[in-house]
């Protein structure tokens, strides 16, 4: 939309000049011709009343025209386009999507601000974001979303209040406190803490079974060719097919669903409808406070200033996600605080009994009672988080520093529940070597250590009842990843193009509880074991460029 950007005022003054043209023309042509001394124009000379003529073809101009809806509030229009060509590798696998990248996904915004009284402003902000293909949701089977429909997301959806003295103060469908401030950096690259690419890829594990049944004749596990859908040596959640031929099959392999992000992720908070307040800008330092409806509150402090040529900028801040804020299917939740990012592009994780990773991390199996399953009496998520980058001006010499740490309150599997954490770094230079604008050269290393603890691996379940017979579930894991980059900025078009190389490597323990037996044996509890899995490392180079407006 482009409301506003036409007044009423500017439709006036197109149409006087185009009247004064036409009557400027009929003393010409009398000159031209010499046949008669020059007459004063007069409106009946013009056809009629020329006043009356004007406000109609005004009228007639503003209906086919995009205006805003009054003059007291200003109106903005901005966004970006931002469209990447993933390469990946797997392991196994390797292919070419179109995406869109998710660093700066593409999106418009609107925003209004008017004056409410002296030192005192109103406004609003409106932005959605487009989801067609995000490179956090694709996966080795989907180059794109699943659910086109929903492509068009809401990001933002606010009104505020504001005064420099007292502050600013926000309701509605908005950024938490914390949300961002680990994605703080003064460099000009296309890349930070967060997992953008690798997010939605299924882990691949050569120690993972194709797919497999247990025949009770032999009483051994057979394998066999994975069922349709299914990866081969994958965390990807299946459905195993039975059939006539399987007839000796009573039990059934079923991985957990792992992807890259339930390994590692920033732990950034979300978007949701909230209360927020951000104090004014003292000494360089702005606090946030923001709480959300179902048990939901977080508290941040930024930071920004400039001495003589070195810039600073940074925050640190606090998430608290109460038990009801973790129902099952709270998206705020299922997005990063276990998960690490929206996989609602995802086919179905409840296939067999093992269910998702995050039932598998912290669900119980009571009934909630707001509806569905519930997470354990008294459970609650901490997040504590920090973050700081500084350039010199000079040289374009910048570095970024970022940590973070999760602690899950009475887990459901408490003798696995570890506390999650990560730091990262990024180093680089962002300099204006050409005209056209800055160039930025980067490298960046993170660690990300047992986000995965207690969630399922694979199960062996009873394909006949249902009845789980094993869990093995992650007992340790740990990624590391690094990168390198380069962006070319080009002022004069808003533009910025770039290129950049990811790569992914974890490890992984797990244990396994034995919960039954179809031989006979007598069933055991508890973690007691533990196995090194094999998972394969995920690489990927993406580029691409982002055109703002």
């Amino acid at each position: 939309m482009i409301g506003g950007l036409v007044s009423r005022t500017s439709l006036i003054c197109v149409a006087t000049f185009g009247v004064v043209l036409s009557c400027a023309q009929l003393p010409a042509m009398a000159a031209d011709t010499d046949a008669k001394p020059e007459k004063k124009v007069t409106q009946s000379a013009l056809g009629g009343d020329c006043c009356a003529d004007l406000e109609e073809r005004v009228a007639e101009l503003e209906v086919t025209t995009v205006r805003k809806g009054n003059r007291k509030v200003s109106l903005e229009l901005s966004g970006w386009v931002d469209k990447i060509l993933l390469f990946w590798n797997d392991g196994k696998q390797s292919d070419v999507y179109v995406e869109d990248n998710n660093f700066a996904s593409t999106r418009f915004r609107m925003r209004g601000v008017g004056q409410m009284a002296p030192d005192w402003k109103a406004g609003f902000l409106m932005e959605y974001e487009f989801r067609d293909a995000s490179s956090n949701l694709v996966d080795q089977l989907t180059e794109q979303n699943r659910n086109i429909e929903t492509a068009l997301r809401i990001r933002q959806e606010n009104f505020f209040v504001e005064n420099e003295t007292f502050g600013r103060v926000s309701l509605g469908f908005q950024n938490t406190a914390t949300k961002d401030l680990t994605l703080i950096n003064l460099g000009g690259g296309f890349s930070n803490v967060e997992n953008y690419h690798a997010a939605a890829f299924f882990i691949r594990d050569n120690t993972l079974p194709t797919s497999s049944w247990f025949n009770t004749t032999t009483n051994t596990f057979v394998t066999t060719a994975p069922t349709s859908g299914a990866l081969p040596n994958s965390t990807r959640t299946v459905a195993p097919t039975l059939s006539a031929t399987n007839s000796g099959t009573v039990v059934t392999f079923a991985p957990g669903g792992l992807v890259w992000n339930n390994l590692s992720n920033a732990l950034d908070s979300q978007r949701m409808e909230a209360l927020r307040y951000d104090s004014p800008t003292i000494c360089g330092f702005i606090a946030s406070f923001a709480w959300g409806q179902n048990d939901f509150w977080d508290a941040a402090l930024r930071y920004q200033k400039e001495w003589n040529s070195i810039r600073v900028a940074g925050g640190i801040g606090y998430q608290w996600w109460g038990e009801r804020s973790l129902t099952l299917g709270a998206p705020w939740a299922a997005n990063s605080i276990y998960q690490g990012s929206d996989q609602s592009n995802q086919p179905s994780m409840t296939a067999g009994p093992s269910g998702g990773v995050a039932a598998s991390q912290l669900i119980s199996n009571a009934n909630n009672i707001y509806g569905g399953a519930r997470y354990r009496v008294n459970s609650n998520i901490e997040v504590v988080e920090g973050n700081l980058s500084v350039i010199h001006l000079p040289t374009g010499l910048y570095g970024s520093i970022v940590a973070g740490t999760r602690h899950i309150e009475n887990s459901p599997v408490e003798p696995l529940n570890k506390d999650a954490t990560y730091w990262y770094t990024q180093v680089g230079i962002t300099k204006r070597v050409f005209e056209v604008g800055a160039s930025t050269i980067y490298a960046e290393y993170g660690n990300y250590d047992d986000f995965a603890a207690a969630a399922v691996y694979f199960q062996v379940w009873n394909s006949a009842n249902g009845n789980t017979l094993s869990t093995t579930r992650v007992r340790d894991s740990n990624v590391d990843r690094f990168g390198i980059g380069v962006t070319q900025a080009f002022d004069g078009a808003a533009m910025e193009i770039y290129g950049n190389y990811l790569h992914y490597n974890a490890s992984i323990t797990t244990s396994t509880s034995l919960v039954g037996s179809t031989t006979g044996a007598s069933a055991t509890t508890g973690f007691n074991n533990t196995e090194r899995r094999a998972p394969e490392d995920w690489d990927a180079f993406y580029t691409g460029a982002r055109l703002k407006f």
